[in-house]
């Protein structure tokens, strides 16, 4: 069993670079108040009309900023890697070979095979792209983003020997913890900005896995992203890139600015409803919490929990379960996990 940790929850182009560490003022006021389908509208709205596309040609240039090391100007930061890299082992533009396979190139974290296809300017957005090792890149491939099952067909740990903290299955990437909710809101931020609308893409998260092919535009795993969205909160090296994004292309990833909206937008995923049904009491949670992800503890006095046996079944789009109701006052909390690093 792998060491886990857990959240409990309750019910050059440089000359446009902005040097502000918050957004600019009312920039989002079209959408204050809103929740839901209006909210989402607002969003896709404001980071669309203000998105001014970098051109993929020039999107390398922009990464030498906004993933700049934080401890040296000369080098980028690897995404699955983790790995300091110099900025001119970049792989393109007539640079020359790096040594030792130590080259670098572009991910794009929602993959170009799922509903990008090359087209501008979903294929260059700096929200999506991400300084990768070229190996680890190629490794990667397309796979969409989940927690790897060690007894699944493919399942290696480490996914790459220059991707330690990485594993991978046969149908998904596991990215390592640091950068778990990096990925997960930049994914809602692919959804919300690239609707369909004005002959663009139309990238849609989704948990069903028969969707997710090269003929669709679809990606996941959705339940997964909200959950390492709440694991691996908003950092200030995160707050920094958005900045230095939003200098190039001139929109924002509102789910960094405001990650209360995630829940506003994709729904109340993590709410554990409690009813009283004869003598049992009747527990509800979103069946889209990934049942491997996640259980139900049971406490008497809010300090000392314990993991409540049940037998949950899926109604609709919620799961099940009754438990015998008891006299004395008892509390229930639904009860994330993620693997460990």
């Amino acid at each position: 069993m792998p060491d886990r940790f857990c959240l409990s929850l309750f019910g050059a182009l440089l000359l446009g670079l902005s040097a502000s560490a918050t957004e600019p003022v009312g920039y989002y006021s079209s959408a204050g108040g809103l929740s839901g389908t209006a909210l989402r509208n607002a969003l896709h709205t404001i980071i669309k009309n203000g998105h001014v596309a970098v051109g993929y040609g020039n999107s390398d240039e922009a990464m030498l900023v906004t993933d700049q090391s934080p401890t040296d100007s000369t080098r980028v930061v690897l995404l699955y890697s983790r790995r300091n890299e110099l900025k001119t082992y970049f792989i393109g533009n007539g640079n020359p070979t790096p040594p030792n396979s130590l080259g670098w190139n572009r991910e794009h974290q929602w993959p170009n095979s799922y509903g990008i296809n090359g087209k501008e300017p979903v294929y260059s957005d700096l929200f999506n792209l991400r300084p990768a090792d070229e190996t680890v890149n190629n490794d990667r491939a397309n796979l969409i983003y989940d927690e790897s099952t060690p007894s699944s067909s493919g399942y290696l740990n480490p996914a790459d020997s220059e991707a330690l903290l990485c594993t991978k299955d046969s149908d998904s990437w596991e990215p390592p913890a640091e950068v778990k909710g990096d990925i997960a809101r930049s994914m809602f931020y692919m959804d919300v900005r690239y609707e369909g609308d004005g002959g663009e893409a139309n990238l849609q998260l989704t948990d069903n896995m028969a969707l997710i092919t090269t003929s669709n535009a679809y990606m996941g795993k959705l339940s997964t992203l909200l959950v390492w969205n709440f694991i691996d909160p908003v950092s200030d090296t995160e707050r920094t890139r958005n900045d230095a994004v939003y200098g190039f292309q001139h929109n924002r990833n509102p789910f960094i600015d405001h990650p209360e909206w995630v829940e506003a937008v994709f729904g109340d995923f993590f709410k554990l409803t409690l009813t009283l049904s004869g003598s049992n009491v009747v527990l509800t949670w979103p069946a889209q919490t990934p049942a491997d992800m996640s259980f139900i503890e049971g406490s008497n006095d809010l300090a000392t929990w314990t993991t409540a046996t049940l037998t949950p079944t899926v109604q609709g789009s919620n799961r099940v379960a009754t438990i015998p109701y008891a006299t004395a006052k008892r509390f229930y909390r639904l009860k994330l996990q993620a693997k460990a690093g």
